[in-house]
């Protein structure tokens, strides 16, 4: 006997089925029963059919499908054939042309890199000159001129496509933004340092130690006046101990054999391979913390096109770069949970350039793990004690240096720029103490944050790191980097406003002469 056939069968209009009729459903259909759509008419849900009460025959059967009036090929009047709108979702599932925001995002990212290529050949076009000291021009001297706007004007360029990209950041492709973050680091590498003197300062600190056996933590470069270095240091640093942590003294001292002008070279390239090595470790971070879609592409944007970075962290061969490479490989790991490694990396940050230690706070209430807490306190331990056999106590004096240079009311400081932008004065030394006084109390309340895990330990050391940069007595452009590895770790909207504020802030002093361009 054969098996009964288990699909509804139709007889005189009556759904049928092995078990006999039944009652008529009009809630239930077949994808192949659905009528065509007329013009005007409402679709179908998904998943099912309407609910409405369908057209009955006065025999009480429903009307057959072919009933329904077919939809025109042409749009009435014109002949011209329908042409279906198809809409592309975009991030976050919201109805956007995704190609759309993928082109804008890499314009974005293409505007920035020829923004900073200009900035670069601006550098071996404009270098700075030291009175009885031979400028380094690199290996680029050769190129032929060519015209390009000022360097203010490519900062402002610059800082657009930074705020475009990031806007779009999370629709480009994350392997060919790495590809031109590198590029432009090197290129960056490769032009004569902008400003000069803070570069030649960490070569002659680092030739008092290794090539005079005098320790820089005791005196300032003066004391190698003979040495060719000394020519290009600034005469404010003549007489003033280095403020730097021992790891980066000590680097400087292993580079010192290279030569003035050899070390100089070095240490750019140390700040280049640091930038673009920070760049991927955050990509890599925020891949892991971030699940939304674009995340590593939206981490390297925020650190690795940001105009300061470019124009004065890496051309400039700050150290303030190099502090920033570890942080960031610990932040990657910590995201891996390779706890101890990743504790142990960002507490290295703060032996480069002590700022770095305003993280480490926000790492342990956030991370209250007990191999973080081994990593954090066994690097401690490990780099006090080097540094005592190393150096002495002298090291720890440079805290003290460090208070004086961030109290003293300095012009080159966020609060005087904007003063003289609302037309006031250099604020008092009392302006700035209470400043910094308020930046602390927010930095502790961000920490009870953490703590409560209100937020991400990142955003909070983040935010409060960049309250103290915008409030201190003395700031310079390159030390908004220290806030961009803690932003990009974790992207989210109020710490790129932050950095983005900031960023806009800097270069609004670079390019109104309160600060070395």
């Amino acid at each position: 006997m054969p098996a009964p056939d288990r699909r509804a069968a139709v007889r005189g209009g009556v759904p049928c089925t092995r078990g006999g009729p039944s009652r008529p459903r009009s809630d239930v259909s077949s994808p192949t029963d659905q009528p065509p759509l007329a013009t005007g008419s409402r679709p179908t849900p998904a998943g099912g059919s309407d609910r409405s009460v369908p057209d009955v025959s006065p025999s009480g059967a429903p009307d057959p499908p072919s009933a329904a009036p077919v939809p025109s090929a042409t749009v009435p009047g014109t002949g011209v054939p329908r042409v279906p709108l198809v809409r592309i979702a975009g991030p976050g599932g919201r109805p956007a042309t995704a190609a759309a925001r993928a082109v804008a995002g890499h314009l974005a990212v293409l505007t920035a890199a020829l923004a900073t290529v200009g900035i670069a050949l601006g550098h071996l076009r404009h270098h700075e000159h030291v009175p009885g000291a031979p400028m380094p021009r690199g290996p680029l001297q050769g190129l032929p001129h060519v015209h390009s706007p000022d360097h203010a004007t490519l900062l402002w360029i610059l800082v657009v496509a930074y705020v475009a990209a990031l806007v779009f950041a999370r629709s480009v492709r994350l392997l060919p933004l790495l590809l031109v973050v590198v590029a432009l680091d090197v290129l960056l590498a490769l032009t004569p340092p902008r400003p000069l003197t803070d570069l030649f300062s960490y070569v002659s600190y680092g030739r008092m130690l290794g090539e005079h056996g005098i320790d820089p933590y005791l005196t300032g470069p003066r004391a190698i006046a003979g040495d060719p270095s000394f020519p290009y240091v600034a005469p404010d640093w003549y007489d003033t101990p280095t403020v730097y942590g021992p790891v980066f003294t000590g680097l400087s001292a292993a580079v010192s054999s290279l030569g003035t002008l050899g070390a100089a070279w070095a240490l750019k390239g140390v700040a280049a391979i640091s930038a673009a090595g920070a760049t991927v470790f955050v990509a890599l971070a925020a891949r892991r913390t971030d699940e939304r879609p674009g995340s590593g592409s939206a981490a390297a944007v925020l650190l690795g096109l940001n105009p300061l970075l470019l124009a004065y962290g890496v051309g400039g061969g700050h150290n303030d770069v190099l502090m920033v490479l570890p942080l960031a490989a610990g932040l990657w790991l910590l995201a891996r949970r390779t706890d101890v490694a990743g504790a142990a990396l960002a507490t290295v940050a703060p032996a480069i350039k002590l700022s770095a230690g305003l993280a480490l706070p926000f790492l342990l209430a956030g991370e209250r793990r007990p191999r973080v807490l081994l990593g954090v306190v066994g690097t401690t331990v490990v780099v006090l004690a080097g540094t005592l056999v190393a150096f002495g106590t002298a090291p720890f004096r440079a805290t003290g240096l460090i208070g004086t240079h961030t109290a003293d009311g300095h012009r080159h400081s966020v609060p005087a720029y904007v003063a003289s932008r609302l037309g006031s004065g250099v604020p008092s030394d009392a302006t700035f103490r209470g400043l910094l006084i308020g930046a602390g109390v927010v930095a502790v309340l961000l920490l009870v944050a953490t703590a409560l895990r209100r937020i991400p330990w990142t955003t909070g050391a983040a935010i409060a790191t960049a309250l103290v940069v915008a409030t201190a007595g003395t700031s310079f452009a390159w030390y908004a980097v220290w806030a961009l590895p803690l932003a990009a770790a974790r992207p989210r909207r109020t710490t790129a406003a932050a950095v983005v504020l900031l960023t806009v802030l800097f270069v609004g002093m670079q390019t109104a002469g309160r600060g070395p361009l």
